[in-house]
């Protein structure tokens, strides 16, 4: 059970990882196209991929647990660059579970 927790984290990481790397091409194509450099932010992406769980996460935070969790918190991890978003967490996941040599 343990093994197959630290697979899934694993291939949970390298998916967060392949996320950012995309993402980051995606800015990096734009830069080169327009000339200049405007960072997609995560809101921005998960507007994008699917705008509807977005909202829907929204009212839920506001409704049932905090509005001021929505505002300060949630709003500032939302403008925040997609790549680092997906990256951080995908980093340390895939540092955390990674295969260690048996003992």
């Amino acid at each position: 059970m343990n093994r197959f927790f630290a697979l899934i984290a694993r291939l949970i990481g390298f998916l967060l990882l392949l996320g950012a790397c995309a993402v980051l091409g995606h800015d990096l194509l734009s830069w080169q196209e327009n000339g200049v450099f405007a960072p997609t932010a995560t809101g921005q992406l998960w507007q994008y991929i699917h705008g509807a769980s977005l909202s829907a996460i929204q009212d839920a935070v506001q409704r049932y647990l905090a509005p001021q969790l929505w505002d300060p918190v949630l709003v500032s991890v939302l403008k925040f660059w997609a790549v680092l978003v997906l990256a951080v967490p995908g980093f340390l996941l895939t540092l955390a579970y990674r295969k260690r040599p048996r003992a």
